[in-house]
């Protein structure tokens, strides 16, 4: 049976300093077997696990944009941060990858303020249960 966490940061992220090496053995001894690597504006800490990992790794990174994070995922490239959120959809687009609203609720700094209304968009996926005000409180 597959186990996946679809939205783990490494210390390759801004926001966080664990090395991929603990994160495969946490994910191996909590019974973890697919992670998606979602680190903020790089895609380099996916690509060292994929290359460490016993176990499959999504690329995936979050992209900044001027109203908000989006994240692609399954990215062959990384995508710069600052491009308008129609030019970092098309960009994902073209590396054939999904669209995803990785912090819907989150309206600093996240993905809520997408466009002032991020329901006005067609998303592929919306993540992450603490992305939900429930989840927040």
């Amino acid at each position: 049976m597959l186990k996946a966490d679809l939205h783990i940061h490494t210390e390759y992220s801004t926001d966080c300093d664990i090395p991929v090496e603990k994160i495969i053995a946490r994910c191996t001894r909590v019974g973890i077997n697919c992670v998606a690597i979602a680190d903020h504006g790089t895609i380099e800490g996916a690509l060292r696990m994929q290359e460490i990992a016993p176990f499959p790794v999504v690329v995936a990174e979050e992209i900044l944009t001027p109203h908000g994070e989006i994240m692609g995922v399954f990215l062959r490239h990384g995508i710069p941060s600052g491009w308008s959120v129609r030019e970092t959809i098309a960009r994902i687009k073209n590396q054939d990858a999904l669209v995803c609203l990785p912090h819907p609720f989150d309206t600093i700094g996240g993905s809520g303020s997408i466009n002032g209304n991020w329901k006005n968009w067609q998303w592929r996926l919306i993540s992450s249960k603490r992305s939900t005000p429930e989840a927040r409180s």
